[in-house]
Formats: C-alpha cells, structure tokens, sequence
C-alpha cells in the first residue's frame, strides 16, 4: 500500500510539474512574426518561392519570382547556395537565372563559395524573376 501511494504522489507531482501555464507566452520559431517583412504568394511574375515551405523543390524551366513587401526601416538579405553545383547521381547542373531585378541589389556568382548574395535596396515591393 506505501509503494502505490508513492506511486500516486510522483505520478501527481510529474503531471503537476508539467501543466503549461496558461499565463505563459509561448515564442516558438512557428509563432514568431517577422515585423516589416512579408512574402506574398505573388508581387509580379508569378509564384513567390519565398512563400514556399521549407525543402520545396522547385521545377525546372518555371518562372517564378523572389519577393517581399518591406516596410519602412526594414532590409533584407538572402543567401542562395548552389547544393550540390552537380548532382553525382543523374549528373545535372544546378543553375539559376534571375532578372528583372526591381528592389535587390545582386552579387556575382561566387565560385568558390557556390552562392550568390541578394540584398534588398529599397523598401516596398522588391522583387525579382527567378527561374531553375
């Protein structure tokens, strides 16, 4: 009987320990707002590969656009990495092509990284066509 007992205490105690709080703010990755920033499903050119989920593959030979809404005081910069630059499987190059750059300002290529750097140079709506 002392051996249930102790059972039913830290069995109460454990679920009394692990009750959320209903007065806590919870701030996890998913509920977290990005002030001044938004990515709208399309600004110009089509499909906005910012809106996408994480790890989406894109199709190849299909235009879409990188764009976002900024608004006053905000920036932004995205970091394209080329992963892999030659896929050892099927043996395809990875490449993308961007024009119509309105907003963003573009580095080159960088070979010895395999990334390119695109860096916001206004607030508003900037954007770019994309295609893979």
């Amino acid at each position: 009987m002392k051996t249930l007992t102790s059972i039913l205490f830290f069995t109460w105690l454990t679920i009394i320990s692990c009750k959320k709080d209903s007065n806590e703010e919870i701030n996890t990755p998913s509920e977290t707002v990005q002030k001044g920033i938004s990515y709208p499903d399309s600004i110009y050119y089509g499909k906005n590969i910012l809106s996408f989920p994480d790890s989406t593959v894109f199709s190849e030979g299909t235009n879409y656009e990188m764009g976002a809404l900024l608004e006053k005081d905000a920036s932004l910069y995205l970091v394209m990495t080329n992963y892999p630059v030659i896929d050892t499987l099927t043996g395809h190059e990875t490449l993308w092509f961007h024009g119509n750059d309105t907003g963003w300002s573009v580095e080159i290529y960088n070979d010895s990284t395999d990334t390119q750097k695109f860096i916001s140079s206004q607030t508003g709506k900037i954007n770019s066509q994309i295609n893979f």
